[in-house]
C-alpha cells in the first residue's frame, strides 16, 4: 500500500476515534442502562451531551478559529492547556448542576472521573504530550466495561489499531501512545474509589 493511502487510512482512523466522538457511544451505553432508571434519561441525555460534546467542540472550533489552536490534533504541546482549563471548568460546572439535582450517582461519577483524568493530562502536559485517542478510548472501553459488561473490553482490541494511526501521521511517539492508553486503564480506580 503506497505511503499516501496509509496517511489517508490513518487520518480517517484517527477522525473516528476522536475523543469529541467517542462520548457518544458512551453516552447511549449510559442513557440506556438502569442506571438511569428513576431519573429522566432526555434531561441527563441534554446535559451529558452540552457538557461532554458541544462545549468541548465549540471551544476547539473558537480555539481553531482564532488562532490559538493551530490544528485539531494540539500539534502544539501548549496549546492543550487552555483547552483543558476550559474542559475541566465544564465539567467541574457539570458534577455541581447534577450534585444541586441530585441527579444519577453514575453520571456524577462519570463526570468527576473525568475531571480527575483530565487534571492528571493537565500535570503530565506541562512537560510531555500523551495521546488523547488511546487514553480516551481506553477509558471508555474501560468504563464500560466496569460498569456495564466485560463484553465491552474487546473492544480494546482496536487500540492499536488507534496508536498506529496516530503514530504513522507522527502525532506521537510510542511512548506517548502506551502512556495515553494506560493512564486510561486509570479510569478503573476511578470506579473502585466510587464503589462500581
Amino acid at each position: 500500500m503506497p505511503s499516501s493511502d496509509k496517511i489517508v487510512i490513518a487520518k480517517i482512523i484517527s477522525m473516528v476515534s476522536s475523543p469529541l466522538y467517542l462520548f457518544l457511544p458512551l453516552v447511549l451505553i449510559i442513557l440506556g442502562s438502569t442506571h438511569l432508571d428513576g431519573h429522566d434519561r432526555l434531561m441527563w441525555g441534554l446535559m451529558l451531551a452540552i457538557f461532554f460534546g458541544f462545549l468541548p467542540f465549540a471551544t476547539l472550533w473558537l480555539g481553531l478559529k482564532r488562532g490559538s489552536i493551530s490544528d485539531i490534533d494540539f500539534t502544539i504541546r501548549e496549546e492543550r492547556t487552555p483547552y483543558l482549563l476550559a474542559i475541566i471548568f465544564f465539567w467541574s460546572s457539570a458534577a455541581l448542576i447534577t450534585l444541586m439535582l441530585d441527579g444519577p450517582q453514575l453520571v456524577f461519577v462519570l463526570i468527576l472521573t473525568g475531571i480527575g483524568i483530565s487534571l492528571m493530562i493537565l500535570l503530565i502536559n506541562f512537560f510531555w504530550k500523551i495521546s488523547n485517542h488511546t487514553l480516551f478510548f481506553s477509558a471508555a472501553v474501560f468504563f464500560a466495561g466496569r460498569i456495564f459488561s466485560r463484553h465491552y473490553l474487546w473492544f480494546l482490541i482496536f487500540l492499536p489499531v488507534i496508536a498506529w494511526a496516530r503514530y504513522a501521521q507522527r502525532k506521537h511517539t510510542m511512548c506517548q501512545l502506551i502512556a495515553g492508553a494506560l493512564l486510561g486503564a486509570t479510569v478503573i480506580c476511578f470506579l473502585r474509589f466510587f464503589g462500581y
